[in-house]
């Protein structure tokens, strides 16, 4: 995923990819959108995942984030995944609630 910065699941590779290069801290800066000010330090990849032990939702940043800012198309999308892994995390439970 990404802001903007966020990505949908089409973009999943693209993002999986900026994350990894953003990781190493040699990638190119982007504002796909245009740089909103000097603070502005440009697109950001992020990963979203669920820890069915724990039964958490992890967002993951390859860098210090101090700010994220995105369009409401990107915040509808980012909702409608962490949705999707709170899902995943309540099916966990009824599996497990089921088992009992």
């Amino acid at each position: 995923m990404g802001s903007e910065h966020h990505g949908s699941r089409a973009d999943d590779k693209y993002f999986r990819e900026r994350f990894m290069e953003q990781m190493e801290k040699d990638s190119e800066r982007t504002w796909p959108n245009g740089r909103i000010s000097g603070e502005d330090d440009g697109e950001l990849a992020f990963m979203v995942s669920f820890d069915p032990v724990h039964k958490t939702i992890r967002i993951d940043f390859p860098m210090k984030v101090d700010w994220l800012r995105m369009s409401p198309e990107r915040a509808r999308g980012l909702a409608a995944i962490l949705l999707e892994e709170a899902q995943k995390i309540d099916n966990i439970v009824k599996t497990e609630i089921d088992k009992l």
